[in-house]
């Protein structure tokens, strides 16, 4: 069972680290002036955490009054930069680089296995959707999608890649950079929410001991 289990986070662990690095370049997870971020149409929820001390310094939730109730972060998206852009001010937080938090709901997740090639093919090949659906079962639209990739372990037997494939909305994808770039901050690492708690629950544990637990996410988001 402690086999599996760190197998499990081990998996975890690569993949949040480094989920997105093939589109923003691999980055210092833990660099000193970083926030973690979730902006959704009614608020904001903002986590600075001192990773030495493993010590949450800060921590709030601020909403938005909406006196229009179809402003949403598509169709006013200045709205939203001006007012994240107001709390970073206030909480000397501009400038910083950001770990996005995105809803689970928001992304699909993949798993496939790729033949082993040269890097300079596969870099070429992989932001083509027609390359991923050779191996995989995907949606129609994916022109329309931000594809991200990790390679999750490499199996030199079979002379595969095991690789995890994560696509959102292109466009909700742009426009929240749009957003959070306009406000002041330096959108680095986009995470799942899901994978987002998941990394923080092992960041922040003290005890390295492998012990079976249980995550469940419920809700709209």
């Amino acid at each position: 069972m402690n086999e599996q289990l760190a197998k499990v986070i081990n998996k975890i662990n690569r993949t949040t680290s480094g989920l997105f690095a093939p589109v923003f370049g691999r980055i210092a997870f833990y660099k000193e002036k970083r926030i973690s971020i979730e902006l959704n149409k009614d608020s904001v929820t903002i986590c600075r955490v001192n990773c030495k001390k493993k010590k949450i310094t800060h921590l709030f939730n601020r909403s938005f009054d909406l006196t229009d109730p179809d402003t949403n972060l598509e169709k006013k998206p200045k709205f939203y930069s001006d007012k994240v852009a107001e709390i970073l001010a206030k909480e000397k937080l501009l400038g910083f680089e950001a770990n996005v938090i995105i809803p689970t709901s928001d992304v699909s997740i993949k798993s496939m296995s790729v033949p082993i090639m040269d890097q300079d093919v596969m870099d070429q090949q992989v932001k083509n959707p027609e390359f991923w659906k050779q191996f995989g079962d995907l949606p129609d639209d994916m022109n329309n999608k931000t594809i991200f990739h990790q390679i999750i372990n490499s199996n030199k037997v079979t002379n595969t890649h095991d690789i995890l494939l994560v696509f959102t909305d292109k466009e909700k994808f742009e426009n929240l950079n749009f957003i959070l770039k306009e406000a002041g901050l330096n959108p680095t690492l986009y995470e799942p929410k899901c994978f987002s708690i998941l990394n923080t629950i092992f960041a922040s544990q003290n005890n390295k001991e492998l012990k079976p637990f249980a995550f469940l996410e419920y809700g709209e988001k």
